[in-house]
């Protein structure tokens, strides 16, 4: 989903907490930080991508999926980084799309919403709480302050 929708919050407790519970039910989790390399290598556009210097993140992703296919198992995959503004979103559906259609997977996308009044607050902590001075000097003050 897009920022601070919780989205990492519940990717993580989700793949943590029930790991064990989805491989035993049937599940090959691709874990987030290679969905976002991934990502970030079709980012450069496909022929990039599959190129020699990123090469990796594509045999990578094309290997989890033919291990899933011949496993006949089901792929959990979890990943924030559609929503940035540099990336091409209409390309990674396309590839997303071309790749589980060629292995046979039907894709569930699961998106997280968050109201607006609910998103400001959160959007707002997060951007300043390291930049405000009376912060940083709290945080000073707490770490200090006699026990």
């Amino acid at each position: 989903g897009p920022p601070k929708m919780a989205s990492t919050t519940i990717q993580i407790e989700v793949i943590q907490k029930y790991r064990e519970s989805l491989l035993r039910d049937n599940f090959r989790i691709y874990d987030t930080k290679s969905a976002s390399e991934f990502n970030k290598c079709l980012s450069l556009g496909v022929a990039q991508c599959q190129s020699h210097t990123h090469k990796h993140e594509w045999n990578d992703f094309v290997s989890f999926l033919e291990t899933a296919t011949k496993e006949q198992r089901n792929v959990l995959m979890s990943t924030e980084n559609y929503w940035s503004s540099n990336r091409n979103v209409n390309l990674l559906v396309e590839v997303y799309h071309e790749l589980f259609q060629k292995y046979n997977f039907e894709v569930t996308i699961v998106i997280c919403y968050r109201r607006l009044f609910d998103y400001w607050p959160s959007m707002y902590y997060q951007r300043y709480r390291q930049s405000c001075s009376f912060a940083k000097q709290q945080r000073v003050d707490n770490a200090i302050a006699p026990l």
